[in-house]
């Protein structure tokens, strides 16, 4: 397996990476300095290639071809994308490459240091996360047959070595045996001139014969016993006969132990030792030599016992990426059981990690459940007293619903939730990223006050236990020395603390902001599904020509349209992102420069899919728009239950690259006379739009809220990237909906 690494017009290329004995991973024959669970390397068996590219923050996986022909009809494997700039917790990959090159070009660490950090990246961030799909089955197997040949090869291997370490065991005894018959090593006088090594050789022996005779002597004892007590003539007969095993094996005993006190008072007892002079014995150094070849002997079975266990969980890894592959069609060769962080396919054990292996989540995560640290302190305090305070709110807020239902005179004030002055002024002294944003409130909706100071609680505690662990880390001196990062990026920190938090607060914020918007939904719900498209907006015929199929294909999923308002290239419509009204123009100052965001229009849907979907299943068709968007509506229902900031925003992004491939196929067999292929501005608005169309009613209604959480707990350095132009898009078309309803409204 090869690695390619780019960055800044700079290749590095590494090659000689491998599993070696389909059990060690390797680097040029270099491996890790401790022991790592070999599982998940069964992926380099299949691999040819993985590129790393830090300008573009992706990384694609090249399969090798399947033997015995090519995997493709074109005699070649296409590559394929591992992640792509949407995961922005591979930052730490990024940053350990780029490190890496630096280091390179200053020659400023060994090759070995080198190829232990190419096993460290690989381990940690890139093979945990290639997927494998339904065509690398044949190579799966392949490589399952040459796993299944080397194990073969070790149990024979391990049977011969066995019968070979049995035969050097009867030898050294015998020799042994010949050794205590021929010299006595009882005597004082004879033992003090024999050498250290061997006297300390044969004390270990002949203590190990003491405990093996002890153990036959107790033995022969109860026999002894029994038959002494019993009333049996035949018993009575065999009493001497055990009485004399007995009597030897306590003799031989008897004699090893003053062997031993001989061997003692020599080595341990004498301090006149050095006086005495040293003779060296050709028979004493044989014995010598042959322990230290038995030695080496158990040590080498041992080693093939451990490569064996190894090699084992490497097979049992592939078998179930074989078994999810015939299941489900795709794989990533490994389950993560429910209770705790170990895999399925771990075989070695608590085998603790070095610091130097540990990633930044994970260094987070142990400050986190130190108790006695004040960061932890800090984040167990929050989380309760924020969970605790959203429910009480959301108590309180269904009381007076229920009451205001009823029809029941009911007065109750509710909690001006918004933030003090002096509260802004210490944002601005400090230089928090979030003095910019609005906190301009609605005075007629507590709500939307209560959640804006939710907001600024939760991204204030965010932003100062950042500034926490920041010192923390950089005080830690393993961390400066041995980790790929030599700095600590606020940002990086920000992505994995949030992780940790949001496991806490997701839940209680879905929840209010499901509560708070949940009439707003259910009217934009009742509203599209009883419209046509065309009077949503949506004027692309390209999008229209299959409206007659769909009302054929019409369940909950599939949304109506009545107004008659269009939406004109480039109209202002409300996006209120952060508090302040956008256009598209605002979004985008160009239509050329939303054709390079979102790719050539021209290219089929094939060319440019998101690593999680299935390629063969994926075929956009003009015939069935339905079909098209199917995909789309799968990801934005796993949207709404993801668990963190960071996954919504994934599910946003890909969502939003597949409603961009869809439209640019779509637009290209629609228009097929026309010169102008090229996906606008209005053509990425109405094809979101029509993909929310088809989303099923329950979750269109959770969809609409968590797109306003998320665009209100996006963390402040995204504002720009990839993910806020996906979030945009999808909350304009929200909004397109919503501006077509009150016009619906105001028409009536």
């Amino acid at each position: 397996m090869e690695l390619v690494l780019q960055h800044r017009g700079k290749t590095c290329q590494y090659s000689g990476i491998a599993l070696k004995d389909f059990y060690m991973p390797v680097v040029n024959n270099i491996e890790s300095d401790f022991q790592i669970e070999p599982a998940i390397w069964f992926k380099s068996l299949i691999i040819k290639t993985i590129q790393i590219d830090c300008d573009l923050r992706n990384v694609f996986w090249e399969r090798k071809s399947q033997l015995g022909g090519s995997s493709s009809p074109g005699g070649s494997v296409s590559p394929r994308v591992v992640f792509e700039d949407d995961r922005l917790e591979e930052c730490e990959l990024f940053n350990a490459v780029i490190d890496l090159i630096h280091k390179r070009d200053k020659k400023n660490c060994s090759v070995d240091d080198v190829s232990r950090e190419i096993l460290r990246i690989l381990h940690l961030h890139v093979l945990p996360l290639v997927l494998l799909k339904d065509e690398d089955l044949t190579c799966l197997k392949d490589a399952l047959d040459d796993v299944e040949h080397r194990i073969t090869y070790m149990n024979n291997l391990t049977i011969d070595k066995d019968k070979q370490l049995m035969e050097s065991e009867k030898n050294l005894r015998e020799y042994r045996e010949n050794l205590l018959r021929t010299e006595n090593f009882e005597s004082y006088s004879n033992v003090k001139h024999c050498t250290d090594k061997f006297l300390m050789e044969l004390l270990d022996d002949v203590n190990r014969e003491i405990r093996i005779l002890t153990d036959r002597l107790i033995t022969f004892q109860s026999c002894v016993d029994m038959t002494r007590n019993s009333v049996a003539n035949e018993s009575k007969l065999h009493l001497k006969e055990w009485r004399k095993k007995r009597d030897e094996v306590n003799s031989s005993i008897l004699k090893l132990q003053c062997i031993r006190e001989s061997i003692k008072n020599v080595t341990t007892r004498t301090k006149k030792r050095k006086k005495v002079k040293i003779l060296h014995n050709e028979k004493h150094d044989t014995y010598v030599t042959l322990k230290e070849n038995l030695r080496a002997d158990k040590s080498a079975m041992q080693s093939m016992f451990e490569g064996k266990v190894k090699i084992t969980s490497v097979r049992e890894a592939i078998i179930q990426a074989c078994n999810d592959l015939k299941a489900s069609g795709e794989s990533t060769g490994y389950d993560v059981p429910k209770c705790g962080e170990r895999l399925s396919t771990d075989i070695l054990g608590n085998s603790p990690k070095p610091k130097k292996w540990l990633t930044l989540n994970e260094r987070i995560q142990n400050i986190l459940s130190d108790k006695s640290t004040e960061s932890a302190q800090t984040y167990t305090t929050f989380c309760a007293s924020t969970v605790k305070k959203i429910r009480n709110f959301l108590s309180q807020k269904a009381l007076i619903d229920r009451k205001r239902s009823e029809n029941v005179p009911f007065f109750m004030e509710m909690i001006d939730f918004s933030l003090p002055s002096q509260q802004m002024e210490k944002q601005k002294a400090t230089g928090n990223p979030y003095e910019n944003v609005s906190t301009e409130l609605n005075a007629e909706s507590p709500e939307k006050g209560f959640t804006n100071m939710i907001k600024e609680e939760v991204m204030q505690h965010i932003y100062d236990q950042c500034q926490s662990l920041v010192q923390l880390l950089s005080k830690q001196k393993s961390f400066n020395k041995k980790a790929n990062c030599t700095t600590i990026n606020l940002n990086n920190v920000w992505v994995f603390y949030e992780l940790q938090l949001y496991q806490h607060l997701i839940e209680p914020l879905s929840d209010l902001f499901e509560n708070i918007y949940k009439n707003e939904a259910k009217e934009m719900a009742s509203f599209v599904t009883s419209t046509a498209l065309k009077d949503i907006g949506v004027q692309e015929q390209w999008l229209l020509d299959d409206e007659e199929d769909r009302e054929h294909h019409i369940e909950s999923v599939c949304m109506r349209n009545s107004s008659n308002k269009c939406f004109e290239k480039n109209v202002a419509i409300v996006a209120l992102r952060n508090g302040r009204t956008l256009t598209l123009s605002e979004l985008c100052e160009s239509d050329e420069e939303l054709n390079d965001f979102f790719g050539s229009p021209t290219v089929g849907c094939d060319s440019y899919l998101s690593p999680d979907l299935h390629q063969k299943d994926f075929k956009c068709t003009k015939a069935c728009g339905q079909q098209a968007f199917k995909y789309v509506c799968n990801e934005l229902e796993h949207m709404t239950r993801s668990k963190s900031i960071m996954g919504k925003l994934k599910s946003i992004t890909k969502a939003n690259r597949m409603v961009s491939e869809c439209a640019s196929s779509l637009k290209s067999k629609g228009c097929e006379l026309s010169d102008d292929n090229a996906l606008s501005a209005d053509d990425m608005l109405a094809s979101t739009t029509c993909a929310l169309t088809k989303v099923d009613t329950k979750v269109f209604e959770k969809l609409y809220a968590h797109v306003h959480l998320v665009n209100d707990f996006i963390p402040p350095f995204m504002m720009g990237s990839l993910q806020d132009w996906s979030l945009t898009n999808f909350f304009c078309a929200f909004q397109n909906i919503s501006c077509n309803l009150e016009s619906t409204r105001s028409q009536n």
